[in-house]
């Protein structure tokens, strides 16, 4: 684990921008999951599924 998280990290630096196509930086901390849910289906146009 350690040398993992010597190589990776969890939390991008403030201003950091990822090398990715599709990314979205979530502060989740103070958020229920469903709405953490809904923030990326709406960005990333995923069609949510009735339960």
């Amino acid at each position: 684990m350690r040398k993992t998280s010597e190589k990776y990290r969890l939390n991008s630096y403030e201003g950091e921008c990822p090398p990715f196509k599709n990314y979205l930086k979530i502060d989740n901390i103070n958020l229920a999951p469903e709405e953490v849910a809904k923030m990326i289906t709406a960005n990333f146009t995923i069609e949510e599924k009735q339960r």
